[in-house]
């Protein structure tokens, strides 16, 4: 059943090629649109625009498993292949955002001693992120 309230970002999830990231503690998904400058002469002094190119990103962070998400994570960069990538919600029929992505940055880090071993990874759209309903 679909989410009918602010929902709890524990029940967000990121899939990498249908795989659900367990470990993840945050993902952000960021949309830009880089409007075309039209301003000329008769613009009296106003800047005008057109519609432009559409991009988007998608960053993660989370805590490194053995054999878990960074293994897809490394295999991404290694081929320079791109990758499904969906930012979803657990609940059906509650919206996601997918698309192709290509690896575009990633950290492994092992911070001080008696801390968890964290991730951070970014990703590049290419061609449109679409918008769904989780079955």
């Amino acid at each position: 059943m679909a989410t009918t309230t602010i929902l709890n970002s524990t029940e967000g999830v990121l899939l990498i090629e249908g795989t659900v990231v367990a470990e993840l503690t945050g993902c952000s998904l960021n949309i830009t649109h880089s409007a075309r400058n039209t301003t000329n002469k008769g613009s009296a002094g106003w800047r005008e625009l057109l519609e432009g190119l559409r991009e988007w990103t998608m960053s993660c962070s989370g805590m490194y498993i053995p054999n878990g998400a960074w293994v897809i994570i490394y295999a991404a960069y290694i081929s320079r292949n791109q990758v499904t990538v969906r930012m979803a919600s657990t609940f059906t029929g509650d919206d996601y955002y997918e698309g192709e992505a290509y690896f575009s940055n990633g950290t492994l880090d092992s911070p001080t001693q008696e801390e968890n071993v964290v991730f951070d990874v970014s990703w590049d759209g290419t061609g449109v992120l679409t918008e769904g309903a989780t079955v």
